[in-house]
């Protein structure tokens, strides 16, 4: 075992001990080497005294530099009874190890563990706090120079390639470059909407290249113009008043009955219905295509038509007052979209492209309350319950239904999961639930005052479907479709009924109207080319076509009573009464 002091004086003497040893080794090579025990007493020089007695003669010198050492007490604590002294081996000089290692950018062998400093050297964190000053190349561990942090996802770009099909439509080049192009304040808008404003926006300040351009004499004519238009038509909005013009001599007879009580020989049976032959009256008192008829419920001795010249009229069907126009109602300031009579006909709505819902009374023609839309209706259809007959909902462009309390004047209840213009909105028979059908192909079940859908339907194979139609049994309904055929769903579960549909008419573009006669028996519609279309309920088979109008047949109605008469109206502002 090699001792070790930490306190020692060097001298010329240590020089002499080892030669001597060195000497000693030699001569006794085959002898064995004996061992010297030690007691661990306090004095370490009197332990060597006694052992060291038998060889005197060799020993002599090691007493004299032994004396001369000077080994701290300390050092003999750690020494036990029989610890053996072994001779130390003569070392080599310790090798000096190399520690500034250098690694050089781009090494990808390294034959030592590097610490953490030599490591900090080629990869220094990079401060932020200015990124655009330029960094010298060896503290740049990327090649743009700065820190690029990635999403905290294990794989962000399997992310984002599932990302970027599912939302496309939501996001937004942020990075793309701005040219220096022609910009306006006012965004052109929505086409589908009334607020497209296209290339007639408000035009503002220039910028980049364009800001010094001058506006021509032509751009600014044009301008005014348009300003004026849109001026007028303000005025002509605020001015706007209601009118009623009545046609008939006398509004009672000798009796004091009014004209809208019906006839006395009108009264609803059962009867099996026939398919029309021949014309049998013509009203044509619209300057403009007619969009939409409604007959007077339980008798239709009364027929109401709105036009887009602004008017609507009522119509005598039962020959009472010679079949002429009885009233005109005068109230908007655009054309009507639709008209619509409550349960029993004392009162009905109209709905028009300014933006407006009327309610008038039938006899007077009073305006009993008006109701404002941020955006235009588009259909309207009162509650067919007579306790709820001062509700109804109405379909707008901006993709919402409404529901409007007649008797307060204000919205009630809001209908919005639709994703495009409601088109239509029909009830199914008092129980209270009605159907909506929208510009995103969809068809939706509501129960009346919740907002909520009850059952949504939507297909790849479907279109839109601009007109809907309850069966008399209001166990089914027939949807008109823009792909040219009549669909039809039970009303129990709303499942397609696949094996009917009724086909060979033309109403792609067009919300062309399609019904049913009061015994079910045949389903009607009107075609592009003017044409009234008569199919077989059963068979789904054409069972008679008419050539009726010159335009597009947008509206047809059955008479509830009498067998085969069926009023049809057209965009050629002509209303024709089949027989």
């Amino acid at each position: 075992m090699q001792l070790i002091s930490n306190q020692y004086e060097s001298s010329e003497d240590d020089d002499d001990f080892l030669n001597k040893n060195n000497e000693n080794e030699n001569e006794n090579e085959n002898e064995k080497p004996k061992e010297i025990k030690i007691n661990s007493k306090p004095n370490l020089n009197e332990n060597l005294n006694e052992n060291l007695k038998t060889n005197s003669n060799e020993n002599e010198n090691i007493k004299k530099n032994v004396k001369k050492r000077q080994i701290e007490d300390d050092l003999t604590g750690f020494l036990s009874n029989e610890t053996a002294l072994v001779k130390v081996p003569q070392l080599a000089a310790p090798v000096a190890l190399q520690t500034d290692f250098k690694i050089e950018k781009g090494t990808k062998i390294l034959e030592h563990n590097p610490t953490y400093k030599e490591m900090l050297e080629i990869y220094k964190p990079i401060e932020t706090n200015d990124p655009f000053t330029s960094l010298p190349e060896e503290y740049k561990n990327i090649a743009s120079g700065h820190i690029e942090v990635l999403d905290t996802v294990i794989n962000p770009v399997y992310d984002q390639m599932l990302f970027k099909p599912k939302h496309r439509k939501k996001t937004k080049a942020t990075n793309r470059r701005k040219g220096k192009t022609k910009t306006r304040a006012e965004p052109f808008g929505d086409p589908s909407t009334d607020n497209y404003k296209g290339p007639w926006a408000k035009p503002v300040k220039l910028k980049g290249k364009f800001a010094n351009r001058k506006i021509t004499e032509q751009e600014k004519l044009i301008y005014e113009e348009q300003m004026k238009k849109t001026d007028e038509d303000d005025d002509t909005k605020k001015n706007f008043k209601e009118q009623v013009e009545f046609h008939l001599t006398r509004r009672r007879d000798s009796l004091q009955r009014s004209w809208i009580i019906p006839p006395t020989d009108l009264k609803q049976k059962e009867h099996k219905c026939w398919y029309p032959k021949k014309l049998a009256h013509t009203w044509n008192g619209h300057t403009r295509g007619v969009s939409k008829i409604s007959l007077f419920p339980t008798t239709g001795h009364l027929l109401l038509s709105g036009s887009f010249d602004q008017s609507i009229k009522i119509w005598d069907v039962s020959n009472k007052f010679g079949r002429k126009c009885i009233q005109t109602y005068v109230g908007h300031s655009k054309g009507v979209k639709d008209v619509c009579f409550n349960y029993n006909g004392r009162h009905f709505l109209s709905c028009s492209y300014d933006k407006k819902i009327k309610l008038w009374d039938t006899e007077t023609g009073q305006v009993i309350q008006t109701f404002s839309t941020k955006k235009t209706p588009l259909c309207i259809n009162f509650h067919p319950s007579p306790r709820e007959n001062e509700q109804f909902i109405t379909g707008c462009s901006d993709k919402t239904i409404l529901q409007f309390d007649a008797a307060s004047g204000k919205m009630v209840q809001k209908y919005d999961y639709h994703l495009g213009a409601v088109n239509t909105v029909t009830f199914i028979g008092k129980s209270g639930k009605f159907i909506s059908t929208s510009d995103d192909k969809t068809l939706r079940i509501w129960d009346f005052g919740i907002s909520v859908p009850v059952k949504y339907i939507s297909d790849p194979e479907m279109q839109s479907m601009p007109s809907v139609a309850v069966h008399p049994s209001t166990h089914y309904i027939a949807c008109q479709s823009m792909d040219n055929q009549v669909l039809v769903y039970e009303t129990r579960k709303f499942k397609l009924l696949g094996k009917k549909k009724f086909k060979g008419h033309l109403t792609s573009g067009f919300a062309c109207q399609v019904n049913f006669s009061p015994d079910g028996q045949f389903v009607i519609s009107g075609d592009t080319d003017g044409k009234l279309y008569i199919w077989d309920w059963e068979t789904t088979k054409i069972f008679k076509t008419l050539k009726a109008h010159d335009k597009v047949l947008i509206g047809c109605e059955w008479h509830p009573i009498e067998p085969s008469k069926v009023v049809t109206c057209s965009w050629d502002s002509n209303i024709k009464y089949w027989d």
